[in-house]
């Protein structure tokens, strides 16, 4: 497939077809690239393999970062992909499932007047793809996209728990890189989590990751949702409740939630 791309471009070109805008499939040829190599690439393999100049290849790895499809790893070097290319990625499948289930989502939110959060892991950090808030004013909102951290959250607590242990690997080398020096304590606080959903069945945060939010969190399993999961997670202002009357009142409908949707997704 990418080498008919570039076959396209190579025609288009000598037969100077007007029609064609060269520079747009330059950049989706980059973008192609790198949506096959999940760990990244360099900027020589990129080159070499596009046959693009390198002047054009800095333009359009620039543009493609401002834009946030893509971004470079501080630590490698390489380039990986950002937040819009992995929707891409991900395809119009998975978030369509995310839809599909937003009115259970928003029915739950409603009911027990709470925030609903759907996310995944990307990057060692868990990427929100729905967000249903609560009515109660709090600081933090967390939107469609936005990115939070894995380890300090029950979201991502839940997510983690949920993995394959090859998986995991691949999230710790994430958690190595961002936090260099904490990784250990980040690690040992994933562990414990791990052992406390096998027990309860859900993860919490209890002001970690913000002062003002409690939160619990399950996972459901989907074959089109990466590494096979959403992550679930319900939160509220810590001014309104303490963590005990959150788990008494929300746990089980969560766990509940969770089959439901479960369920639907199985059937559906």
């Amino acid at each position: 497939m990418f080498n008919e791309i570039l076959l396209a471009i190579e025609k288009a070109e000598k037969e100077n077809n007007r029609q064609f805008v060269t520079a747009l499939a330059r950049g989706l040829s980059v973008l192609y690239l790198t949506s096959l190599y999940p760990h990244g690439m360099s900027y020589h393999q990129i080159c070499e393999m596009t046959k693009l100049p390198k002047p054009t290849v800095t333009r359009l790895l620039k543009t493609l970062m401002n834009l946030k499809f893509l971004k470079q790893n501080q630590q490698t070097g390489l380039y990986v992909a950002d937040v819009r290319l992995q929707e891409l990625v991900m395809g119009q499948k998975s978030i369509d499932v995310t839809e599909q289930i937003k009115p259970l989502l928003l029915n739950f939110a409603t009911t027990h007047n709470v925030s609903v959060s759907v996310a995944i892991a990307q990057y060692g950090e868990m990427l929100y793809l729905q967000s249903i808030r609560s009515p109660a004013k709090i600081t933090v909102q967390l939107q469609i996209g936005s990115t939070v951290p894995l380890p300090d959250t029950a979201i991502g607590r839940a997510y983690y728990a949920s993995l394959s242990e090859h998986d995991k690997k691949i999230i710790n080398s994430d958690l190595v890189r961002l936090y260099p020096d904490d990784y250990g304590k980040k690690l040992a606080i994933l562990q414990k989590q791990e052992t406390f959903i096998k027990k309860h069945g859900y993860t919490v945060s209890e002001r970690e990751f913000s002062k003002e939010i409690l939160a619990i969190a399950v996972t459901v399993k989907h074959a089109l949702a990466p590494h096979g999961i959403y992550a679930i997670n319900v939160s509220v202002p810590s001014a309104n409740m303490d963590m005990n009357t959150l788990i008494r009142k929300v746990a089980e409908p969560l766990k509940e939630l969770a089959a439901t949707i479960q369920q639907y997704m199985v059937s559906g």
